[in-house]
């Protein structure tokens, strides 16, 4: 059903990766464009739990929720980002041109 429980609060959350993992999104990716026509052809694919697709409008909503619900921003040299890993969803659209080095350090904890 996509949603989960928080192991500390008890809040429900969103918590999969619907739209990251359909194939609608590999089809307009640089690496497989115009290369594979077949759903089974990518790394990863989403559907219901019976097998049935997603609908165009059904992802597009759930696309638009999610971008309604986003932040962007551009790092800085010494920017430290702390988040709750179940309540945030998180990923990268790329990096500014000319950087050709990131370090990254992840750390997770347990209370």
């Amino acid at each position: 059903d996509g949603l989960s429980e928080h192991p500390g609060s008890g809040e429900t959350f969103w918590f999969n990766q619907l739209t990251e993992h359909n194939a609608s999104c590999f089809k307009v990716h640089p690496e497989f464009m115009n290369q594979m026509t077949d759903i089974s052809e990518f790394p990863r694919h989403t559907s219901y739990g019976n097998g049935e697709e997603f609908s165009a409008e059904e992802l597009a909503h759930v696309r638009e929720v999610q971008w309604k619900n986003s932040y962007g921003f551009h790092w800085r040299q010494g920017d430290v980002l702390v988040l709750d890993n179940f309540m945030a969803g998180h990923g990268r659209m790329g990096c500014n041109p000319g950087v050709t080095e990131r370090k990254i350090i992840a750390s997770i904890t347990k209370n």
